[in-house]
C-alpha cells in the first residue's frame, strides 16, 4: 500500500464515487447538514483520499459525505490525496475508517473483514484486530454473523434485532435461526437473550452426545395438512382407523371423538405426528452432514487443511 502519496487539487468532474462502500452517505441526517454548512463558510479543510481510476479520472476511497457535500454546494475542484491502491487495500482502508462509526451496516462490515482474510489467505484474526485497532474477540464476533441467514441478516440490517441478538443466532444452524428469528422480533434483546442461549446449549449438548435427530424432533411442530380424498373415501367405506385411535386416545366423549375425527384428516393424531416429527428430524441431520461436506469440499478446493 502506497502510504505517502500525493497532494493535488482535482476537479470535480474527474471525481467519481468508489463501488466499495461500507457506510452509504445519509443525506437527511444532522451531520451530513452541519458538514455542508461547515464546508460552505469555511471550505474543505481535509483532504479527500483518491486512487487513479482511468485516464485524468479518480476514484473517491475515503471521505465519501465531503465529496457529496462539495458535490452539492458545486465546487469546481477540491484538495485531494492520490494514492495507488488496489481493491483489497481499498476494503482495509473502508474498514479501518468505520471501525468506530455505529452508522455503518455491521452486516456489510463483516462480509468485507472476512472477505479480507479469506483474500489473504494467511491474515489471522489478531493481525486484523491490529488492523482496524480492535480486539481479536470483537473481530471473531463481527466474523460470526457472516453465518447468519438471509432473514436474520435482512432482520439486522432493519435494525429489528441487535448485534448481541445476532451473535447467538448466528451459532445456530440456518433453518433454526429462521425459527428463532419470529422471536427475536417481538421480543426485547433482555427477553430473548435467555431463550437463544438455552438453545445454543441444548444444540451444543445434542452435538457432544450424538443425539442431534432427538434434538430436532423436540422442536418440530406439525404442520397440518389433508389426507388424500383417496384415503378419506378408503375409511369412509371401510372404517378401520376410527376405531384403533378411539381406543389408542381414549375417547369418552362425541366431542373428544369429533376432536380426534378432526386430528386424523388433518395428519394432527399421534401416529401421524410422530411419522412427521421423524421424516423431518432426519431430513435436518441429513442436511446438515451436507452443509458439513460442502464445506470441507470448499476447503479442499483451496488447498486448505
Amino acid at each position: 500500500m502506497d502510504n505517502k502519496g500525493k497532494l493535488a487539487d482535482i476537479r470535480m468532474t474527474r471525481l467519481r464515487e468508489c463501488r466499495m462502500q461500507l457506510r452509504p452517505v445519509d443525506k437527511r441526517t444532522v451531520e451530513y447538514r452541519e458538514l455542508k454548512d461547515s464546508i460552505k463558510e469555511h471550505g474543505l479543510w481535509q483532504p479527500i483520499l483518491v486512487r487513479p481510476a482511468g485516464l485524468n479520472s479518480h476514484e473517491v476511497v475515503d471521505g465519501f459525505y465531503r465529496y457529496n457535500c462539495c458535490k452539492e454546494l458545486r465546487l469546481e475542484s477540491i484538495p485531494c490525496l492520490i494514492r495507488e491502491l488496489t481493491d483489497k487495500e481499498v476494503l482495509i482502508v473502508q474498514i479501518q475508517t468505520n471501525a468506530v462509526r455505529l452508522e455503518t451496516d455491521p452486516i456489510d462490515f463483516a462480509r468485507q473483514i472476512w472477505r479480507i482474510i479469506k483474500e489473504e489467505g494467511e491474515m489471522t484474526v489478531g493481525q486484523m484486530a491490529y488492523m482496524v485497532k480492535k480486539s481479536s474477540g470483537w473481530v471473531r464476533k463481527m466474523l460470526k454473523i457472516t453465518r447468519l441467514c438471509a432473514e436474520v441478516s435482512t432482520a439486522v440490517q432493519r435494525g429489528e434485532v441487535s448485534i448481541t441478538v445476532a451473535h447467538e443466532i448466528a451459532k445456530m444452524p440456518p433453518q433454526i435461526q429462521k425459527e428463532l428469528l419470529t422471536q427475536a422480533v417481538v421480543l426485547s434483546s433482555t427477553d430473548f437473550l435467555p431463550i437463544v442461549k438455552g438453545r445454543v446449549r441444548q444444540f451444543k449438548d445434542a452435538i457432544k452426545t450424538g443425539r442431534m435427530e432427538d434434538y430436532y424432533r423436540s422442536l418440530i411442530e406439525p404442520i397440518p395438512h389433508l389426507r388424500k380424498m383417496k384415503e378419506l373415501r378408503a375409511e369412509l367405506k371401510t372404517p378401520t382407523e376410527g376405531a384403533h385411535f378411539l381406543v389408542q386416545m381414549d375417547v369418552k366423549t362425541p366431542m373428544e371423538g369429533w376432536r380426534m375425527c378432526l386430528d386424523w384428516v388433518l395428519h394432527l393424531d399421534p401416529d401421524s405426528i410422530e411419522q412427521q416429527k421423524e421424516r423431518l428430524a432426519k431430513r435436518r441431520v441429513w442436511e446438515d452432514e451436507q452443509a458439513v461436506l460442502r464445506k470441507q469440499d470448499r476447503k479442499n478446493m483451496r488447498g486448505e487443511k
